[in-house]
């Protein structure tokens, strides 16, 4: 009886002679596309190592596509961006002019957007993080800016014949075209920057690049992300300045009459600003002094103002207002708002310019700065309102969670981050937790500092 000779068919992938006498190996993968080596073999018995390698790797889950991360970096942010829908208009623009800033620094002749995926290196990132850097330090660069990005690219629209409205928000198209031409036009920085401006700009691009990166990683493209900077994402800014209860109240007389009532309600709400200039009449209700968020300012195209969805589910909220506070909030109503059959239009919106137009950043500028300067308090930024709020309210004794729900906040971090220590708080809880001691107080302690005896 004879012996069978055994199959020369392989169970896994194949490999034949080149007519150079090299060996070539080739296989499938579980999604069936083939793959070839990307090399040949001197021998058979190589090429059928590599095989058995290949195939131990697919069946542990540990085989990477060797075509993977072959597509180009821009090309892929391109998509990324387009495809992350749950971002807010304004947060894709500063991607967006993020994005044109800094991922075309050129490291070595090189610029992210000249590379594929798999070629950019830990050694690159770090490379172009210390360019980015050093760039910016040169630059004493201005703080990111949509209005002065908008008057830059108004300019070069107009120097290039490109169709853009005179006044307003530039159409995003024009905005689109202008950082693919490099963001020209861009205004010097002004003298005196805070120093820290350049790393907060440079931790915004770097997180960028690095989430791009981890999506790529997730999508099986890349096998571990470049982005190794140890805290390369993180900038440490000065605090907010927080004002005083009269700083406020002066503020409020500052401004004029028809943003008296925003200033109050911004200070004492802890409303976004987007979130603030969005109500309309129908959120507030007077009996229960409340004014509901249910929208907020994403963009403003020409003079066509949009709105949306707040930052995150957290941001629909019901906030109470102070008595005093919602009693001059209705009082602004009755003065400024326009009537419908005898009551403020409950679609109106509660903030508006002297032309009834919406409130923006743009048309906020000149009149706050007036007042703070006026005040004295020039470091006080709108924003800083929201931070002020955050603190009163914390002062007044209340929980953390409370503290969460009317700022909008979804995690305990996002809230801490608003708190300030002040004198006046730590002042009110020694008084408190002197009540809690049960111990009788032997001298008057306010009367005790006042003499020092």
């Amino acid at each position: 009886m004879s012996r069978k000779k055994p199959s020369s068919r392989r169970s896994f992938g194949s490999i034949r002679k080149l007519p150079s006498g090299k060996w070539q190996a080739a296989y499938r993968d579980k999604q069936g596309v083939t793959h070839r080596a990307p090399l040949t073999f001197d021998r058979k018995d190589q090429a059928d190592d590599y095989l058995s390698i290949i195939r131990s790797q697919l069946l542990l889950g540990t085989w990477r596509n060797p075509m993977a991360g072959q597509q180009n970096f821009q090309d892929y942010f391109t998509r990324w961006l387009s495809n992350r829908t749950d971002l807010a208009v304004t947060t894709r623009e500063l991607y967006g002019f993020t994005a044109a800033a800094f991922f075309p620094m050129k490291v070595d002749g090189r610029s992210l957007y000249d590379m594929k995926l798999r070629d950019i290196s830990p050694q690159f990132v770090r490379d172009w993080y210390g360019t980015v850097t050093r760039t910016i330090q040169e630059r004493n660069a201005a703080p990111l800016s949509f209005w002065t990005g908008e008057q830059a690219a108004r300019k070069w629209a107009q120097k290039t014949g490109v169709l853009v409205p005179r006044t307003g928000r530039v159409p995003a198209a024009v905005m689109n075209a202008w950082r693919k031409a490099g963001a020209p036009s861009m205004p010097k920085p002004r003298h005196g920057r805070d120093k820290v401006t350049g790393k907060v700009r440079t931790a915004l691009a770097y997180r960028l690049l690095h989430g791009v990166l981890a999506t790529a990683v997730k999508d099986e493209l890349l096998e571990r992300n470049p982005c190794r900077i140890e805290k390369g994402g993180e900038a440490k800014t000065e605090p907010r300045y927080v004002a005083s209860i009269e700083q406020l109240l002066a503020l409020a007389e500052a401004v004029p009459s028809r943003y008296r009532s925003a200033v109050l309600v911004g200070a004492w709400s802890g409303l976004r600003a987007g979130e603030q200039f969005a109500l309309q009449v129908k959120h507030f209700n007077p009996i229960a002094g409340t004014v509901t968020v249910e929208r907020s300012q994403q963009s403003n195209s020409g003079e066509r103002m949009r709105y949306g969805k707040g930052k995150t589910e957290a941001s629909l909220r019901t906030v109470v207002l102070p008595a005093s506070i919602a009693q001059d909030l209705q009082r602004h109503i009755e003065t400024f708002c326009p009537v419908v059959n005898g009551v403020p239009d409950p679609d109106a919106l509660i903030f508006t310019s002297s032309t009834g137009m919406p409130v923006t950043g743009a048309s906020r500028g000149s009149w706050w700065t007036r007042a703070r300067r006026e005040v004295g308090v020039p470091q006080l930024v709108w924003h800083g309102l929201r931070h002020t709020a955050q603190t009163i309210a914390a002062e007044s004794g209340t929980d953390v969670a409370t503290l969460m729900q009317r700022m909008g906040h979804s995690t305990i971090q996002a809230t801490m981050v608003y708190l300030r220590s002040t004198p006046n708080g730590q002042q009110r809880l020694a008084q408190n937790l002197d009540k809690q001691t049960g111990l009788p107080t032997v001298i008057d302690l306010a009367d005790y500092r006042k003499t020092g005896s």
